[in-house]
């Protein structure tokens, strides 16, 4: 009664348009049957899922002439027009209805009979839409296969970064909006993982997740209600349907090997939950898989147990490897004769639980050809030696270059592959590092390099300069070859030479400088000897020193003689010696260099040499070889004033004495404490700059005072310490205002550096050594313990004290 009073209640309702739904194009349904071929008079099953419908209406499917409506899954009340099947709608859902078949023959459309909502509005229906009346009887369709949940991966590599790719069928529609979890337990899944990097698919339909969630290793997404190009999604997932986790939202295989499980939830949290396996592969990777024996190559394996796994060469133990973190490296190498060449050689590996490689690691040894020797000039032998060649493999073609050089005598590879014959380098081989190619009768080939380089040259001596003789050797030539001109370095000197019948040559020639003021310059320079005959060429070099000079003494006055010795000039050239004097080169000596290029020459320092400064000096090939230089620094000491007294009293004599002043110059100034001193007529400096003057010291206050010289443009000051006059004394007088506190003066000669003393007491007298003292003279005077005692207006106190007498 309750049902019957709700279904009209509802009807009502839609009567008055009060469910009546908008928009209906918005809406989606799929109709299928229970067979597309029926007989007349058969009952058939509609089967309507609705999506993208939220809320309370009605579907009214009208029926095709003929068919009649027989009862719904969940019918609205009252009564219904025989043509008509209509049912309440409760959000999105499958619904059926039964009909009966006509009993006339035909092909009956049902499309464009769907109508929705009150006021009905027809809509797009997908799905079925034919059906077949046939009295011709018709066997019952073959169920389908359920189609079994699969995933697969886009690597099985352990620790890869993979697509995973989920492939199953809904068992009910997932509409927009609901959610599917992923659980990638067994694999490495990032904090989050981006909804572009997620695709989902069925049939007709595709899109990316509109919110992907990742919670550990759990990934939910929720199914898009849009497709990938924007458009309003307005299917649900049904049927078969895929789930693609792109290899850029960065899941990772698991590190170790064997069956992993990928499991999932469609209408997440409610719905089925399926689950499916795939295979990490223990795998032998090898950083090469092919090269000639004696390559070293590294083995990784990956996705095994964690321990000490044994490592196989072609079923042979080879080594044990450990094995970290499901993972480990082991260096191999291919020298080894367990290596087999012309087969590949299989590595592979079983772990500490006893499993097994799933993919191993083949490595093949490549033919190889080896030449000897690995440097030579043209038209020389070398020997090619061969390994690992297929047996008895006759080689058919050898080239060095661009060159044919294939060996007159027929070479073959014996029972082990290997085989030995020479070639001739040819004349016309370009300089340089050259592929030289073996081929066989087979078609097997291996290469190798040939350094070529010109022919070797001997030259004695080694090390000259420019102008002297060398002696060139060469062997290699053609007999008869002529040799015209030899080039050393940027230079040519003309020769006249010639192979003798062995090829050999021998030329004497001196080494050029050239025009240039630069010269040959110094340095390695490439000897290069070309045949006008065969062209053949050969090389050799020699070294230049670079010219150097060495100044003894490095440091003298004016007029002084300096010593100029140096090497690297030209043999036997002439050589000048010259003095900077403002920013010009004067000569000031000159002299030849023997022939291996020294000098030794000696010059007087000039009179214009600027008293304590740093001159240039050169020494320069002026000769045959102009221009091959060196130079070096000489000092001049600065100007000095000496005293004859360090301290003296006002209204003594002192001596004042220069050095290294200007020469032929009068004292201009000579003052001392500002007082002028000098003496009528004012002395002058000698022609190297020295002076010395006796004058009588002025009137001063005691202590420090200045002493000025200057003689033209050069002052020096020194300073004198002025006393009171100068009195000589016993010390037992001087030194008795002190009594018996007095116990030793000692006193040292700064000139002799000897210690002189005097002790007062009588057992001393007799050893005394300082018999005598005077003013100014600085002594070490001891007093015994006791309050402090003055003496000659100073202050003593017990113990040393250094003092200056009065």
């Amino acid at each position: 009664v309750a049902l019957a009073l709700l279904a009209t209640l509802l009807a009502t309702l839609f009567a008055m348009g009060v469910f009546s739904v908008a928009q209906a194009n918005s809406h989606h349904a799929e109709r299928s049957f229970s067979a597309n071929t029926v007989a007349p008079g058969d009952t058939l099953v509609a089967t309507i899922a609705v999506t993208d419908f939220s809320g309370i209406g009605s579907v009214i499917e009208t029926l095709p002439t003929g068919f009649a409506y027989v009862s719904s899954d969940n019918a609205l009340a009252g009564e219904l027009p025989g043509n008509q099947a209509r049912f309440t709608v409760t959000g999105a859902g499958s619904f059926t209805y039964t009909v009966t078949a006509p009993d006339v023959e035909g092909t009956y459309d049902f499309s464009g009979t769907f109508e929705f909502g009150q006021p009905s509005t027809t809509v797009d229906v997908g799905g079925d839409s034919m059906v077949t009346v046939s009295a011709e009887p018709v066997d019952p369709p073959e169920p389908p296969e359920p189609v079994e949940p699969e995933v697969s991966l886009s690597s099985n590599e352990p620790g890869a970064a993979v697509q995973i790719t989920i492939s199953a069928e809904a068992d009910a529609a997932i509409a927009p909006n609901e959610e599917i979890q992923v659980d990638l337990s067994d694999f490495s899944v990032p904090d989050t993982i981006a909804d572009s990097d997620v695709q989902i698919s069925s049939d007709g339909y595709s899109g990316n997740p509109s919110n992907v969630v990742v919670s550990g290793s759990n990934v939910t997404m929720t199914v898009p209600s849009v497709k990938a190009n924007g458009d309003p999604q307005d299917r649900p997932v049904m049927g078969e349907y895929t789930i693609r986790i792109k290899q850029s939202a960065g899941v990772m295989n698991a590190a170790s090997g064997g069956t992993k499980t990928v499991g999932w939830q469609e209408n997440f949290p409610d719905g089925a939950e399926k689950e499916a396996d795939v295979t990490i592969d223990r795998v032998v990777k090898l950083s090469e898989t092919s090269g000639t024996r004696g390559t070293m190559i590294t083995a990784t394996f990956k996705g095994f147990a964690n321990g000490s796994a044994t490592v196989d060469l072609n079923g042979s133990k080879l080594a044990e490897v450990m094995i970290e973190d499901n993972s480990g490296t082991l260096e191999i190498d291919t020298t080894s004769s367990s290596f087999k060449a012309n087969q590949d050689n299989t590595i592979t590996a079983v772990d500490a639980a006893g499993n097994g490689q799933d993919v191993s690691g083949v490595f093949t040894v490549s033919p190889k050809a080896v030449v000897d020797p690995e440097e030579s000039p043209v038209s020389k032998e070398v020997t090619i030696k061969l390994s690992d060649w297929p047996a008895g493999n006759e080689i058919t073609a050898v080239s060095i270059g661009a060159s044919d050089v294939t060996p007159e005598d027929t070479a073959t590879t014996d029972s082990d592959g290997a085989a030995e014959f020479n070639v001739m380098v040819p004349a016309n081989a370009n300089r340089g590092t050259q592929t030289v190619k073996v081929t066989g009768d087979d078609g097997t080939s291996a290469t190798a390099t040939l350094s070529v380089g010109v022919l070797a040259l001997t030259i004695q001596p080694a090390m000259v300069v420019p102008g002297q003789q060398i002696t060139i050797e060469g062997s290699g030539f053609v007999a008869g070859d002529k040799i015209t001109s030899v080039s050393i370095g940027n230079q040519t000197a003309d020769v006249d030479g010639t192979a003798n019948s062995a090829g050999d040559v021998v030329i004497a020639v001196n080494v050029p400088s050239g025009e240039d003021t630069d010269g040959i310059g110094s340095g390695k320079k490439t000897v290069s000897v070309t045949a006008t005959g065969s062209g053949r060429v050969a090389e050799g070099s020699i070294e230049i020193p670079e010219a150097t000079i060495w100044l003894d003494p490095e440091t003298s006055r004016r007029g002084t003689t300096v010593n100029v010795s140096g090497s690297g000039f030209p043999s036997g050239d002439l050589v000048q010696v010259k003095y900077e004097n403002n920013n010009t080169f004067v000569t000031v000596a000159a002299g030849s260099a023997d022939a291996s290029g020294a000098v030794n020459i000696d010059f007087t320092v000039p009179s214009y040499a600027r008293i304590g400064s740093e001159h240039n000096v050169e020494a320069t090939s002026v000769g045959v070889f102009k221009g091959v230089t060196a130079d070096a620094i000489h000092n001049t000491p600065g100007a000095m004033v000496s005293l004859s007294a360090d301290s003296v009293a006002s209204g003594q004599s002192i001596t004042v004495s220069g050095m290294n002043f200007p020469a032929f110059a009068t004292v201009a100034v000579m003052e001392i404490g500002g007082v002028d001193v000098r003496p009528v007529p004012a002395p002058a400096t000698s022609i190297d700059g020295d002076f010395e003057s006796t004058v009588l010291v002025p009137q001063l206050e005691l202590g420090n005072q200045t002493v000025t010289v200057r003689v033209s443009q050069t002052t020096i000051t020194a300073f004198l310490s002025i006393g009171t006059v100068a009195v000589s004394g016993d010390p037992a007088d001087v030194f008795a205002g002190l009594g018996d506190r007095l116990s030793r003066v000692w006193y040292l000669d700064r000139a002799t550096q000897e210690w002189s003393f005097f002790d007062p007491a009588e057992e001393f007298v007799a050893f005394n050594t300082l018999d005598d003292v005077s003013s100014g003279q600085v002594v070490q005077v001891i007093v015994t313990e006791g309050e402090p005692i003055e003496f000659q207006g100073m202050t003593l106190y017990a113990g040393t004290n250094p003092i200056s007498l009065d």
